[in-house]
C-alpha cells in the first residue's frame, strides 16, 4: 500500500494538480475500505499491479540510534565529568545520534528520545 502512495507522490513535482486528484482517489479509496473493515487490502488488486513493497526500516533506524546512545552514555560516563556535565553530554549525545541515523525526518523521530527517557 505505502509502494503505491509513494508512486503517486512521486509525481506531485512533475503534475501537481493532476497528481493531487490521483492521490485524493487513493486515498479516498484506503478511507473507503478500512470504514468497510477490509483492513486486510485497503487497496484493490489492480491498484497494486507493477509495485514492489516498500521496505520498513524504521526498526533498524531505532536499533541504530539506541546502539549509539549507548555506546556514547558508556564512553561519556568514562570520562568521569561531574553529574550534571554527563547527564547533559548524554542528552546531546542522543539528541546527535537521531540527527545522524533519521537525517530530515530527525524532527518526528525525536520521540525515540520520550521513550529512552521515560516519565
Amino acid at each position: 500500500m505505502s509502494a503505491a502512495i509513494q508512486r503517486a507522490e512521486a509525481q506531485l513535482d512533475v503534475d501537481p494538480l493532476a497528481t493531487l486528484t490521483g492521490l485524493s482517489a487513493l486515498l479516498l479509496k484506503i478511507a473507503d475500505r478500512y470504514t468497510r473493515g477490509q483492513t486486510g487490502a485497503l487497496l484493490p488488486p489492480e491498484d497494486l499491479q507493477d509495485l514492489q513493497p516498500s521496505r520498513d526500516w524504521e526498526t533498524v533506524r531505532m536499533v541504530i540510534t539506541a546502539l549509539f546512545i549507548a555506546g556514547a552514555a558508556v564512553a561519556i560516563a568514562v570520562l568521569d565529568l561531574p553529574d550534571a556535565a554527563t547527564t547533559a553530554l548524554i542528552g546531546a549525545a542522543g539528541i546527535l545520534g537521531v540527527s545522524l541515523v533519521y537525517g530530515r525526518s530527525a524532527r518526528s523521530a525525536m520521540d525515540l528520545i520520550d521513550v529512552i527517557r521515560g516519565p
